[in-house]
């Protein structure tokens, strides 16, 4: 049909040359579920949207007035923007037509603050110039756009975001110019002349600020930070980006925007009129190269600015490295005392040639300052170039070095670990392509590799993980092989290959990652024997042991990782003693909660736990009481209380365990209203009201156990709805579904339980199907399984009893199957077909007992045959044996299926 809209082909296209899309083709709105409106002007309005695809929070501009040009230049924001891929500008998701045919795009939601919000909340100088580093970041981001020929035509501080974690994001390319479009289409003079208009019939509007900032969808670009070329209507290139760049600046330096009025028309008459008052009158201790800056990159005419915004960015990085700024014309005085200050060890010497030179006359010294400041101008011009490139090199291995490693740990303790996705995987893909093969690239980029690998991890992709992180240790072990002397690329390696084994654990490969762990731990101890061991390296060998010891474990090595617990507690104490430092602490009381837990399982020790807890309890204190606020310390403290707490309610002293409980929510919650972003002090609120509940089960008060559940379970819906990507909120939720499933059971309501015990299950199938390898929740959606049989078998509803019996045991054969030694696994399978042999004997299936007494009993013998089999094998084996001895004998009375 003539003026159809295209659609999407329900194939993908296998013609290479096959041309694009001419307009925006139709999207199904079902895609997006809308949240909120953060924005909103005359002819559009932004909203929060989440993503149902891939689960993200996402911005949605949409247009809201169809009429006139307003569609025409939307698509085509939409598609510069799309063009333009840097860090430091929005890029774009996804552009197209609603049903109802209104287009709209999606971007990024940037969380964080516009610049001239960061602006007003600097209250000093000193604070405004520490904002000069997210203008440099604006100047790079347009010469990669300049570069690209394209300029924005309205750059302002509401058009810039700063980000939690200080990045800078330039939005809002509604008045963009695709200038190679200009020039294959002459269309400048149009687009100027139609500029023109704009700015006329709009320039009695008022505007939203005293700076003049316009709303959502204003086309005429915003007078406060507008060249007079601009504001004329004439016809702009990149040097009008460079003039609002300069704007920009000055109101960061000056608290305030260059041309302040009470309207648009009044703003434009001011910029007619001539420059702003000097940034150097309103901040008199302003240093002069950064007013130079500003005075050149908003001279009044073109020419006379900075010719790119690459220049402007080039003259901003020399002034924050020290270096000549071209903007600014030194003189003679301020050329010596530069001079002097980077020949300092040749002080005495320079002043006795002064001395000298004095003598001589002050011609001379005149002639030889003169000389030495051309000698100096041609030699910074030399070195600037060299400078820069040093520079750039340094930021940006500074800058890759925060992302990839401090940024993941903040972003993990804020549950956005999938953020660093992008970062990571750009980085990899730089050093893959671009890596010199220096020491330090090759490090960065198995750092990245390592990035990638968390997300993975963190996703449940634990084969991918393992794949990344498999690369990232094989690129930095051998860079440390080859470089003995260089300490932090074995380090580097060390706590990779941590990371790569603590993937091994999840996937449940227990022999494995322990192999790994103990191979790790010899070279960390190489590091650890020397004379003078690093933090890092010390650190590290704790970690390793107590690793090794949580591996140990696993495989029901109890008294071998308590001999690993105990190697590992001297270490954390010489790591606290090493300068005082928060992780050491932090590794002391994580061994002592490590002891405890062990104390209690293997060695049966409550008392001996409960020293190893509450001295944990006290180490969080004294952190505590050094820092208040702390977030860290109040949840640790809380932590400790949680482990008192089970420690009594093993010795079943259930109403001082309840008040142990009960205090470590108290700190939990305090914790979590200090930080309310970071997940885990939130999750940890979620932990105790479970245990509190778990308490007041035992005491059988099941009204407030089934409340402390539901409480518990909520919270972690909101994590899981807040962040989709969070498989273990996810976990959290479906362990509270089980709760009170448990509680609806023993109350004899068997609707709710069975209701209850589905929605964990169903939730468990979700976190399966994202990654079928990981043992743990593998082992969780068996005994969701377990507990509807248990359920099914109290209502005497036999044939659900055993199709939820089967369905368990499919589950834990193919565990098994892929951990055959492990004593959990085996378990699981055995005990479970000797159920469903009880269940099929009961309903007369003698063959069907048979066979699963028979693949019970198998596995029983095969346990209980290994080298040290634990000692509960015999037992186990010899009970198959006598199911299976006696199935089908006269007055045989199967026992009924246990609880789990």
């Amino acid at each position: 049909m003539p003026g159809a809209l295209p659609r999407p082909a329900t194939e993908p296209t296998r013609e290479v040359n096959a041309p694009d899309y001419p307009t925006l083709t139709l999207v199904d709105p079902a895609h997006y579920v809308m949240l909120r409106e953060i924005a909103r002007g005359g002819m559009g309005r932004i909203r929060i949207a989440r993503d149902r695809r891939l689960g993200r929070e996402v911005a949605i501009k949409e247009v809201l007035d169809e009429g006139g040009s307003v569609p025409p230049r939307f698509e085509r924001e939409a598609r510069v923007t799309a063009r333009l891929q840097h860090p430091s500008i929005i890029s774009v998701h996804e552009a197209g037509l609603w049903p109802s045919r209104e287009p709209f795009y999606a971007m990024p939601f940037v969380a964080g603050r516009s610049l001239d919000e960061v602006i007003a909340a600097a209250t000093t100088p000193a604070e405004r110039l520490a904002l000069v580093p997210n203008i440099l970041a604006v100047a790079d981001a347009m010469a990669y756009a300049h570069g690209q020929r394209v300029i924005h035509r309205d750059l302002k501080p509401r058009n810039i975001v700063v980000g939690e974690f200080g990045e800078t994001v330039v939005i809002d390319w509604g008045i963009a110019k695709d200038l190679a479009e200009s020039d294959a289409t002459g269309s400048d003079l149009a687009d100027s002349l139609d500029l023109a208009r704009a700015v006329t019939a709009t320039a009695g509007l008022a505007s939203s600020s005293a700076g003049g900032e316009t709303t959502l969808g204003e086309v005429l670009g915003t007078p406060a930070y507008m060249p007079p070329e601009q504001a004329h209507g004439q016809m702009v290139d990149e040097r009008a980006d460079v003039y609002a760049i300069g704007a920009i600046l000055y109101h960061v330096l000056a608290g305030r925007a260059p041309y302040i009025a009470g309207s648009n028309m009044e703003l434009l008459s001011a910029v007619f009129e001539g420059p702003p008052t000097p940034v150097r009158e309103l901040v008199p201790d302003l240093p002069s190269e950064l007013a130079a800056i500003v005075e050149r990159a908003m001279a009044r005419t073109a020419a006379d600015r900075y010719p790119t915004a690459r220049a402007l960015a080039e003259d901003l990085r020399r002034f924050q490295t020290g270096q000549l700024v071209g903007a600014h014309r030194y003189s003679l005085p301020q050329l010596l005392q530069r001079w002097l200050r980077r020949h300092r060890t040749a002080l005495v010497a320079t002043a006795a040639a002064l001395a000298v030179a004095i003598a001589v006359g002050v011609v001379a010294i005149q002639r030889i300052v003169v000389a030495q400041r051309d000698a100096e101008e041609q030699r910074a011009e030399a070195q600037a170039q060299r400078a820069v490139a040093e520079a750039r090199q340094k930021d940006s291995e500074g800058l890759m070095q925060f992302m990839l490693v401090d940024l993941r740990d903040r972003l993990q303790a804020a549950g956005k670990l999938d953020l660093l996705d992008t970062v990571a995987r750009r980085a990899s893909a730089y050093y893959d392509a671009h890596a010199t093969g220096t020491g330090r690239e090759v490090e960065l980029a198995a750092i990245a590799r390592g990035g990638v690998g968390e997300v993975l991890a963190a996703r449940g992709k634990l084969a991918d993980a393992a794949v990344e992180l498999q690369s990232a240790t094989a690129l930095v072990d051998k860079l440390a092989a080859s470089n003995p002397e260089v300490t932090t690329y074995e380090e580097t390696a060390l706590d990779l290959g941590r990371r790569r084994a603590g993937v091994k654990i999840l996937q449940g490969d227990f022999p494995e990652a322990e192999a790994a762990y103990r191979a790790l731990l010899v070279r960390a101890q190489r590091l650890f024997d020397r004379p003078a061991p690093s933090p890092l390296a010390t650190h590290l060998v704790f970690m390793l042991r107590a690793d090794l010891g949580d591996a140990l474990i696993t495989q029901g090595e109890l008294e071998e990782a308590l001999v690993e617990y105990r190697a590992a507690l001297p270490v954390a104490e010489k790591r606290a003693a090493m300068d005082d430092s928060l992780t050491g602490a932090k590794d002391l009381l994580l061994v002592h909660a490590k002891l405890g837990r062990l104390l209690l399982d293997a060695e049966h020790d409550p008392a001996g736990a409960l020293v190893e807890y509450r001295t944990g309890l006290a180490i969080g204190e004294k952190l505590n009481a050094r820092d208040p606020k702390d977030p860290r310390w109040l949840s640790d403290i809380g932590t400790s209380h949680d482990e008192i707490g089970t420690v009594l309610r093993e010795q079943h002293k259930f109403p001082q365990a309840l008040v142990e409980f009960q205090a470590g929510i108290g700190f939990a919650q305090r914790a979590a209203a200090v930080d309310p972003s970071n997940v885990d002090m939130q999750e940890s609120v979620a932990v105790l009201r479970e245990k509190v509940g778990t308490a007041l089960f035992d005491e059988k008060l099941y009204a407030r156990a089934l409340a402390e559940f539901t409480a518990a379970r909520e919270i972690w819906s909101t994590q899981a709805v807040r962040d989709p990507t969070n498989l273990q909120a996810l976990r959290g939720e479906s362990v509270t579904d089980n709760k009170i499933g448990d509680v609806h059971l023993v109350l004899e309501q068997y609707a709710d339980a069975i209701a209850s015990y589905k929605a964990g299950l169903a939730l468990r199938e979700r976190m399966v199907a994202e990654d079928p390898t990981r043992a743990e929740w593998r082992r969780d959606l068996f005994y969701s399984h377990y507990e509807l049989a248990t359920t099914y078998e109290a209502i005497a509803d036999r044939p659900h009893h055993v199709e939820e019996l089967r369905a368990a045991l499919e589950v834990a054969d193919v565990t098994l199957a892929a951990h055959p030694s492990n004593e959990t696994f085996a378990s699981d399978s055995a005990e479970g077909h000797d159920d469903l042999g009880q269940a099929l004997e009961r309903d007369g299936d003698l063959a069907g007992a048979t066979a699963e007494y028979e693949l019970a009993r198998a596995i029983g013998s095969r346990m209980a045959a290994r080298p040290k089999p634990d000692a509960r094998w015999a037992g186990l084996a010899a009970r198959f044996d006598k199911h299976l001895a006696q199935v089908g004998k006269p007055n045989r009375r199967p026992p009924g299926t246990k609880a789990r």
